[in-house]
């Protein structure tokens, strides 16, 4: 029995252990090959609807989870041993080594980016050095930030390895200056995966990041399938997993006919997946002289980003819909373009869109495309896919996302739905009108002004909050009596008049003129004797350092940016906004120890720089950095 075939026995074998293969896999006995034949093709559907009835037993403490991006149909995920893991991890650096980049790279470590709604950004130690981070880093919201910030937030670039697909890369490419500046990142190499890579495309990445740029097979539910060939297409790794290109009866098809990919795969003993197809159609092509012995393949589908064109015929990539679809609860979506400009919008959420949301989402699609496209929408159940999409490839630069957009379309959708006799003034507030300082776990705040007593009118709109929240998830609505509201909570008050977009109505005129220092005195007592415990609390909790890092950044933030604002206008500023009065105050309230973390939490919460590695401190130091700034607070008043 040859290496490959005892891989395919191990293989096989194991996944007769898990509930949904137990019985669909014959016995392998001494024909493994056959027995892989005989098992029945496991589809996109099947992984969405019984992932857990294929995970194995075992240890499952350092698994993790892993999406596919949807270019071939309806993301799915997929669990990953450590096993797994670090044979990718492996790969990338022969890959690496072959193509010749600056061994520097081993201290800078691996960040791979993603442009995606719901993604996560996390990191690891890679194991190739115990300086080396592996990163992912969402760029959703740092993208919401000036070009020349933007630029600097991407220094964490600077001689690391870079992966991502190419539609990210596009994009990212597309907002770097279009001359050499000092501040460009200049990644040791780009890895290019998930999608088709023309050599145009490979050409503008290069030239704008000024590196090399090499491409991979790579799906989300495998990992690294295998290197690309100098003689063009892909090599299939024969660690990683075993390919048939099937016709469409599940016959081998003859070498070089084109067929739909079909995966088994050998090294994820989390979830191991046998016949597995993810929608590519490939073809099998003769051997060639580079030396690599797997098995090459060339693609035959495209897998290509989505793109939308606009009335004017300019180019909007569906990543700018990303905070629509998290503000309104959408798990994923896909929008497809057809022949006469119509859009068509393919979403997953746990119900079909209400009147409301359903207004407000064909509001989004005409602002962006223009107002008199014609737009359909589509929920889609659970164990139904959404189509591939057949949008064409960019040639255009693409603009980033206007920073007002969301609390612009927020505010006319409110309009609609409270009028005008009803308060006195509705003003959307806080990091809402400015994306850039938003963050994963940013609310929507809306503050309604209603005559008379809040406490009593405010019970005759919890139902219409109620209404509101089910169309709208991230909003969170307050009302408040238009009467003694700088006395009672003079930091509101305060807030309402630096950071607001007035949706309807006129401001209070109490808001019109600015707290006194006593009762922001008074304010910020009572705040930072709340506020001392709680950080504290999670501070001391025994498992601080295994949460989510950049939860607890935020948590860690949320409490600095707050100090930062008390200290600010107690000391006669007139500002509130979060960058404004973390200037002004963050440096002489903390040690230089405690003001680097502090920054670094304040970026990490943003997700405009790589999250650290989980139980490696960054929460201490975060907590810690939040508990001086609330501390010398309480010093100063």
């Amino acid at each position: 029995m040859d290496e490959l075939t005892f891989e395919l026995h191990k293989a096989l074998e194991l996944s007769r252990q898990t509930p949904f293969y137990a019985d669909r896999i014959p016995h392998p006995g001494k024909e493994p090959w056959t027995a892989l034949a005989r098992t029945p093709i496991t589809s996109r559907s099947d992984v969405q609807s019984f992932r857990d009835r294929m995970l194995a037993d075992g240890s499952r403490t350092s698994w993790t989870v892993a999406s596919s991006s949807g270019t071939t149909g309806e993301p799915v995920s997929v669990v990953f041993d450590d096993t797994a893991r670090e044979l990718e991890a492996r790969i990338l650096g022969e890959l690496v080594a072959r193509n010749g980049a600056n061994w520097t790279w081993l201290h800078r470590g691996l960040i791979h980016l993603v442009l995606q709604p719901n993604a996560r950004s996390r990191s690891m130690r890679g194991v190739w050095s115990p300086n080396a981070i592996v990163a992912k880093w969402n760029l959703i919201r740092a993208w919401q930030m000036d070009d020349d910030d933007f630029v600097a937030a991407l220094q964490p670039l600077d001689g690391a390895i870079v992966t991502g697909s190419p539609s990210t890369l596009e994009l990212l490419s597309s907002r770097l200056p279009a001359v050499e500046t000092a501040d460009a990142p200049r990644p040791a190499l780009v890895v290019l995966s998930g999608e088709t890579v023309t050599p145009e495309l490979r050409r503008i990445i290069a030239k704008k990041l000024d590196c090399g740029v090499v491409s991979v097979y790579a799906m989300g539910e495998v990992g690294i399938l295998g290197p690309e060939c100098p003689e063009g297409g892909y090599h299939v790794d024969n660690r990683v997993a075993i390919v048939e290109v099937l016709t469409e009866n599940g016959h081998l098809t003859p070498n070089g006919e084109p067929g739909k990919l079909t995966v088994t795969t050998l090294a994820n003993q989390a979830m191991p997946l046998v016949r597995y197809q993810p929608g590519d159609r490939v073809r099998a092509v003769g051997p060639c002289t580079c030396g690599h012995s797997g098995q090459r393949l060339e693609l035959e589908h495209v897998r290509v980003a989505r793109w939308l064109i606009t009335d004017t015929g300019s180019l909007v990539n569906t990543v700018r819909f990303a905070k629509l679809w998290r503000s309104i609860g959408v798990q994923s979506a896909t929008l497809l373009q057809q022949a006469d400009g119509g859009v068509q919008v393919f979403y997953r959420a746990p119900h079909p869109f209400n009147a409301g949301q359903f207004l407000l989402v064909i509001a989004g699609v005409r602002a962006a495309v223009g107002m008199r496209t014609a737009v359909t929408l589509t929920w889609l159940a659970e164990d139904q896919p959404a189509p591939p999409s057949d949008s064409p490839r960019p040639a255009t630069e693409a603009l980033p996302e206007s920073r007002r957009e969301l609390s612009a379309g927020i505010a006319a959708w409110l309009r609609d739905r409270i009028p005008p006799e009803d308060a006195k003034a509705v003003v959307i507030t806080g990091s809402s009108v400015n994306s850039a300082t938003m963050t994963r776990f940013s609310d929507i705040d809306v503050t309604v002004f209603v005559d008379g007593d809040a406490a009593r009118v405010a019970c005759l709109w919890i139902d219409r909050i109620r209404a509101l929240r089910e169309e709208v998830p991230a909003l969170r609505v307050i009302v408040e009596s238009t009467r003694g509201l700088a006395s009672r909570s003079p930091m509101v008050a305060a807030r309402l008049r630096c950071e607001q977009l007035l949706v309807a109505g006129a401001l209070p005129p109490q808001l019109t003129r600015w707290p006194r220092r006593s009762r922001l005195l008074r304010d910020a007592r009572t705040w930072a004797s709340q506020a001392l415990p709680v950080v504290w609390h999670l501070l001391t909790a025994p498992d601080v350092e295994s949460r989510d890092v950049v939860e607890v950044a935020y948590f860690a933030q949320k409490h600095i940016i707050n100090a930062c604002r008390y200290a600010h206008l107690i000391n006669g500023g007139r500002v509130t906004q979060a960058d404004e009065v973390v200037a002004a105050r963050l440096q002489e309230m903390l040690s230089a120890r405690h003001h680097a973390n502090a920054v670094e939490a304040i970026r990490v919460a943003r997700e405009t720089a790589p999250a650290p590695p989980l139980g490696e401190g960054a929460a201490t130091r975060y907590l810690s950095a939040a508990s001086a700034a609330v501390r010398t607070l309480v010093g100063t008043v």
